[in-house]
């Protein structure tokens, strides 16, 4: 029913607080009412912020098996998968949501169908560049479906993870390690689109180790972050990379 991450993450928590300030729990919500139990044990915790229940599902066989296997194509329309989500509010958790740049309509129609409910886009919706996807073409599509998605106000985007090969960079398939120059040129584009349609208030910098690691090391991930908005404000960058997360998650 749910992945019980409480205990290890807690036990980080004590040792760490400013490093674990909250989990993001992962509970199928495709168990319709019948996942409350487990939304009532996480709210027991105080740590536990939001669930996590991806909707990354693609066709392409050399895809698929990077799928998130708690979905299908038509999760996010599913009666009883909604039946579960609306518990959300209910118990006043946020939504993260880890997806292919195919599922973001179903995520705009999912967050319009739950208002009340905040809705994270992870990962930038991942705009695939793999298999049968070619980067060049898959952009203007995944530019004009962010477009969407952001008019729709209880939607926020975290900007990162493009650390892993869903994007086709390639980066994890040189010998030497990218710089966070070079991983700044190659994500700006993605992550500039996303300041100017969701505002600076709606989006959340972010890493996604130890996944992103095939590309980078941490300290580089988080230069390339940092370069991608050199020339924000301090007051904009201080909400990118803390106080939006801390509102939104209430740390």
């Amino acid at each position: 029913m749910a992945k019980d991450c409480r205990q290890p993450k807690s036990e980080v928590h004590r040792q760490f607080p400013e490093l674990c300030g909250g989990i993001v729990a992962f509970a199928d919500l495709r168990l319709g009412k019948d996942v409350e139990p487990a939304l009532k044990y996480y709210k027991a915790n105080p740590l536990v912020k939001g669930i996590r229940h991806s909707l990354a599902f693609c066709e392409d066989p050399l895809i698929r098996g990077g799928s998130c296997p708690h979905c299908n194509k038509g999760t996010a329309y599913d009666e009883k998968f909604r039946e579960g989500f609306a518990l959300l509010e209910k118990y006043g958790f946020v939504y993260d949501c880890w997806l292919f740049h195919e599922q973001i309509d179903a995520l705009e129609d999912l967050a319009k169908a739950f208002p009340k409910t905040t809705i994270i886009c992870d990962h930038m919706a991942y705009p695939l560049g793999l298999s049968p996807y070619k980067k060049e073409e898959v952009f203007p599509v995944w530019k004009e479906s962010m477009a969407r998605l952001a008019k729709v106000p209880n939607v926020m985007v975290k900007l990162g993870g493009f650390g892993m090969r869903w994007v086709g960079f390639g980066f994890d398939e040189r010998p030497t390690p990218a710089s966070s120059e070079e991983l700044a040129d190659a994500w700006r584009p993605y992550i500039s689109h996303c300041l100017t349609l969701f505002g600076v208030d709606r989006c959340i910098m972010e890493s996604n180790f130890p996944m992103d690691r095939i590309t980078c090391s941490y300290t580089v991930c988080w230069n390339a972050l940092k370069k991608c908005v050199r020339n924000y404000s301090l007051e904009d960058r201080q909400k990118l990379f803390e106080l939006n997360a801390r509102r939104v998650y209430q740390l």
